[in-house]
């Protein structure tokens, strides 16, 4: 429809003053400038989480409605959002949508991690995101205050990332990075609620019970939580 309105305007523009209209073929050789965009492809965009993992996801937290970061090609969902405009895309820019509207999947570009954080907690929305375990970054903290169960690590696997074009590939951090799947709200109440239910395993007798307030994973063994002084296991990612 909003094509069909600007070719409108730009008809009525030309009726307006006799302007007559013509249409014409450039060869895309001959039209470098306009084709330029369609010309490159970067493979290193395309990596996506294995179809099969992705399934392990939804039986644990349900199937979203909407994957954010997607192309035709890497898609998990039919409903996507593409950064540029895109064959089957539902939407151009994730960041130009509402995602409250949405139970999302969200596999982002690292750089853009702390933007749809901060999208998340201005909308209230909740999903599913995945990231590296980096605990050094300033959005690692803010993204323990959103979630709202237990995170998953993700298998040092070779198909746990995938290239969908070339599916011989293996990416090549992926036996040096943990990865982690964490379902997440932008409400303070649903993680409280989340951190309200989580057990503290050891305070000193007589004390009051520790609460909560901070999330580790080990790269060495188990997933556990630190709240404060006690610590409570928590189960890795299924391994497959």
């Amino acid at each position: 429809m909003e094509c069909h309105s600007v070719a409108k305007n730009i008809w009525q523009f030309c009726m307006d003053r006799q302007i007559w209209l013509s249409a014409a073929h450039i060869p895309g050789k001959e039209n470098i400038h306009a084709d330029r965009e369609s010309r490159i492809f970067s493979d290193n965009k395309e990596w996506m989480l294995s179809p099969r993992l992705f399934c392990e996801i939804i039986d644990i937290w349900g199937k979203p409605t909407i994957d954010l970061f997607a192309s035709r090609l890497n898609k998990q969902l039919d409903c996507y959002a593409s950064w540029k405009p895109n064959p089957e895309a539902t939407y151009v820019d994730a960041f130009s949508i509402t995602w409250g509207n949405h139970l999302f999947y969200a596999f982002p570009p690292f750089s853009l991690i702390a933007q749809c954080l901060q999208k998340i907690a201005m909308e209230k929305s909740e999903g599913i995101i995945i990231v590296p375990m980096w605990e050094t970054p300033p959005w690692y903290s803010q993204l323990l205050r959103m979630i709202t169960d237990v995170p998953r690590t993700l298998p040092q696997k070779s198909d746990t990332l995938q290239m969908p074009a070339r599916k011989e590939m293996t990416h090549p951090l992926v036996k040096k990075m943990t990865m982690m799947v964490c379902r997440v709200s932008g409400d303070p109440l649903k993680h409280r609620e989340f951190q309200n239910e989580l057990r503290t395993s050891s305070y000193s007798h007589g004390g009051r019970e520790h609460v909560n307030s901070m999330f580790h994973t080990s790269s060495a063994g188990p997933s556990i939580v630190i709240a404060k002084m006690s610590v409570g296991l928590i189960p890795l990612f299924p391994k497959l």
